[in-house]
């Protein structure tokens, strides 16, 4: 009976982020219970964790992203628009403002074998042409 259940909650996960549609909305954002994500009704152990490193993909329809830590490793996780994006200069983001090639710290929630972003910093690269503007110089010093 026990794992019969956790089979069934194990599908449940496997169908929601089966894969994006091309449709403009993820699978997570399709189903909520309760007011809330479906994945975080399923009844599997959740844990958090961080993971800090280079962005190497962001898909196009904004499901899920790919991080490069320093050891090699990747780490893919799924987007949703419940997860926060922190440029590195403060304020609020959106996932749009994600590139390939910046350096973020992204915490998330492990559902079974799927992960999903609940914040996103970025901690250097890119931050100006996520919002369409030119990169701007650094400034000098103080007195120049």
């Amino acid at each position: 009976m026990r794992h019969s259940c956790l089979a069934l909650a194990i599908g449940m996960v496997l169908a929601l982020f089966g894969g994006c549609a091309q449709t403009g909305t993820c699978p997570a954002e399709q189903a909520e219970v309760g007011g809330a994500p479906a994945y975080e009704s399923v009844p599997l152990a959740a844990y958090s964790a961080t993971t800090e490193g280079q962005v190497i993909s962001v898909s196009t329809d904004l499901c899920d992203m790919s991080v490069q830590a320093a050891d090699g490793s990747i780490k893919t996780v799924g987007l949703s628009s419940q997860t926060i994006v922190t440029p590195a200069g403060g304020g609020r983001g959106s996932l749009r403002d994600l590139r390939p090639s910046q350096r973020v710290r992204v915490s998330y929630r492990t559902y079974g074998n799927i992960a999903i972003a609940e914040q996103i910093d970025v901690l250097s690269g890119g931050e100006a042409q996520g919002r369409g503007g030119a990169p701007q110089a650094a400034p000098g010093p103080k007195g120049y």
